[in-house]
């Protein structure tokens, strides 16, 4: 008969939420580096419009107009700015939530199995012992035989 752990099921269960954890804190980086690219992108889009604007003022082609319509349109950058930047914030909290939680599955998971070895260790150091045990009563047995049939009953 082999070795079977006491806690094999919670050992399993344990597998399956340290798998769960580390599926979610993945989907959290991905939404953390598609917050980071819209809030790069927008940056990128401000710092477009702004070179375009001082292209304009370089070539005295700016208008009362023009400079209303750009002026509207670096709010509506900034706001959009201000809102990927929160996105960011807000995904780089989950992704050390999700971190943190990782970490306590693997530990909790990791703990188990380190039982299980100390266990299966100790349990084979047993297996060990009584083979031995067997081995020496049957040889002091032979023993005996031998004896018994050297010298007759």
């Amino acid at each position: 008969m082999g070795f079977a752990f006491r806690l094999e099921r919670v050992l399993a269960v344990r597998r399956i939420e340290e798998d769960g954890a580390r599926q979610r804190h993945a989907e959290a980086q991905e939404v953390l580096g598609n917050a980071c690219a819209a809030r790069d992108d927008a940056l990128r889009r401000l710092g477009a419009t702004l070179a375009g604007l001082d292209g304009l003022k370089r070539r005295d082609e700016l208008s009362e107009q023009t400079l209303y319509l750009h002026s509207l349109h670096l709010a509506g950058l900034r706001r959009e700015i201000d809102v990927a930047r929160a996105r960011v914030a807000a995904a780089t909290r989950d992704v050390e939530r999700t971190a943190a939680e990782l970490l306590c599955a693997h530990q909790a998971r990791e703990s188990l199995e380190k039982l299980r070895e100390r266990e299966e260790s100790s349990w084979r150091r047993g297996q060990a012992t009584r083979e031995a045990r067997e081995i020496d009563e049957i040889a002091v047995q032979r023993s005996h035989a031998r004896k018994e049939e050297n010298h007759g009953p």
